[in-house]
């Protein structure tokens, strides 16, 4: 065995166990949690149900089994089931954020293979991973069992302080968050036209929106938790007309909101837009693959034309994934050169800015 991979015992931190919960009973409005890195319970006012979905505390049952895969990576790996398993799930979904982190998803990919080269052929090298060696819990020194049995005077007056600080956060409420202004007298008017080519079946179901945010400022969506920081946003609905049985067009303004202060991080919210674009479905029932293209600021206000690439394969829906979130490519390379055309289908997505 080589010297580094001896372990170091000197180095290694004293193993805290996990303590048992306290016999009190907190009141109504308080409930214990545990510190996961100390191992101690702390008394905390019980979080509302948007709190908890927040922080991802109350997430919905799996509506499946996780993929065989997934359980032996599970089992092998001894990783966290939530780590890996998409167990939580927005109490409204919104389809456009999913398509917008799909994109950004995308554009860092191609960033990467351009700047460091595609990947080698068969993936990449896979090292061999170790497990940690740590000390056993009968290697626990004496001397901090010791210690935790003297300080329990002083744990017991900790809780007491710390059951006053949460009945006095009771009161406290999620941030209310103020009605953001339009603009009564917008000028930069665009239209926005979808155009469908070789698709697999009827796209009757169309959905658009225009999103709009403000960088600079920030509030918390559980102030008395300190936790959740966001920047206020904002999505106009664009309603659709269908021009032919493949194309559709609509129209929104890009400056939508107006600057004002809120009363929050940052001074006075400047508003800007973010993206625009649309999502697809066969008939609109539940279930079907969504299909979604949209344009960054950038490619908006320099009339930008772009056409992305789906795969028929998931229409009308996907036989394992309900709900399916499909955001193409933009280069048609990416599927290779074994998949035909007619195997794909691809949606245009175009803007040009309207006279005032």
């Amino acid at each position: 065995m080589a010297a580094r991979d001896q372990p170091r015992k000197d180095k290694l931190q004293p193993f805290i166990p996990s303590q048992p919960m306290p016999r009190t009973p907190p009141s109504e409005d308080c409930e214990w949690m545990r510190n996961a890195v100390s191992g101690r319970w702390h008394l905390f006012r019980k979080m509302t149900e948007e709190e908890r979905i927040h922080l991802g505390r109350h997430p919905p049952r799996l509506e499946r089994e996780p993929d065989p895969d997934i359980r032996r990576f599970i089992e092998e790996e001894e990783a966290r089931p939530s780590s890996i398993i998409p167990v939580h799930h927005a109490a409204a979904p919104d389809p456009f954020h999913d398509l917008q982190l799909l994109r950004d998803l995308a554009i860092i990919n191609e960033q990467t293979a351009k700047e460091l080269g595609p990947l080698p052929e068969g993936g990449m090298p896979v090292r061999e991973k170790r497990k940690p060696r740590l000390r056993p819990p009968d290697a626990m020194p004496v001397e901090a069992c010791v210690n935790s049995q003297e300080t329990d005077d002083m744990k017991i007056k900790q809780l007491a302080a710390a059951a006053i600080a949460a009945s006095a956060l009771a009161a406290c409420q999620p941030a209310q968050l103020p009605e953001y202004k339009r603009n009564p007298h917008p000028k930069e008017h665009y239209e926005i036209i979808v155009t469908v080519v070789n698709a697999p079946g009827p796209l009757n179901a169309i959905l658009g929106g225009a999103h709009y945010e403000a960088p600079n400022c920030f509030y918390s969506v559980a102030p008395s938790m300190g936790a959740g920081l966001s920047n206020p946003n904002h999505r106009k609905q664009i309603v659709f007309n269908r021009v032919s049985d493949s194309l559709w067009a609509g129209d929104f303004y890009a400056d939508e909101m107006i600057d004002d202060d809120y009363g929050m991080a940052g001074g006075t919210c400047h508003w800007r837009l973010r993206s625009a674009g649309a999502v697809l479905r066969a008939t609109g029932a539940k279930g079907e693959t969504i299909y979604g293209v949209s344009l960054d600021a950038e490619q908006i206000r320099a009339q930008h034309s772009e056409t992305t690439y789906f795969s028929k394969m998931g229409y009308p829906r996907d036989k394992v994934i309900s709900d399916y979130k499909e955001a193409g490519q933009t280069n048609r390379e990416w599927f290779g050169p074994t998949v035909a055309d007619d195997a794909l289908f691809t949606i245009t997505l175009t803007v040009r800015k309207l006279a005032q």
